[in-house]
């Protein structure tokens, strides 16, 4: 392999690296904002599981 096909292939690798990242960070945000609508819909307040605010 060329010097020029490698560093592509390591940006390739990073980007489906990041992209994964973000996928998995929002889809953890669509939870949880999912869960606080549940709450808020079921007449719940805004404490958290513990009960602190």
């Amino acid at each position: 392999m060329s010097h020029d096909n490698i560093t592509t292939t390591q940006l390739y690798a990073a980007h489906r690296k990041n992209a994964k990242r973000e996928l998995i960070r929002d889809m953890e945000w669509e939870t949880e904002f999912e869960e606080f609508e549940e709450r808020r819909l079921d007449g719940g307040d805004s404490k958290g599981e513990d009960g602190s605010k």
